[in-house]
């Protein structure tokens, strides 16, 4: 595990040395955009139009909880799905 974790390490090193000075931030980075209807995700290639990234008030714990099919007050119970 250290020899994979030191090749990305390396990797790293080597994606730090590049100049990044002129290069625009990119919101999006194909022009693949999956869109999440409720039946089904619809890949569109092409012009998208994104909404707004504006924050929104989040939802209040306790309905949230209520709503759960297993909790403990302030968190999800899930079962288990990595074995140790």
């Amino acid at each position: 595990m250290g020899r994979d974790l030191n090749a990305i390490l390396d990797y790293i090193a080597q994606l730090n040395e590049l100049d990044v000075a002129n290069v625009q931030p990119l919101a999006q980075i194909s022009e693949v955009v999956l869109e999440m209807t409720p039946d089904v995700a619809v890949a569109q290639v092409g012009e998208t139009t994104l909404r707004d990234d504006t924050p929104v008030p989040c939802l209040e714990r306790a309905p949230v909880m209520q709503e759960a099919p297993e909790t403990d007050g302030s968190f999800f119970k899930v079962p288990q799905v990595i074995g140790r």
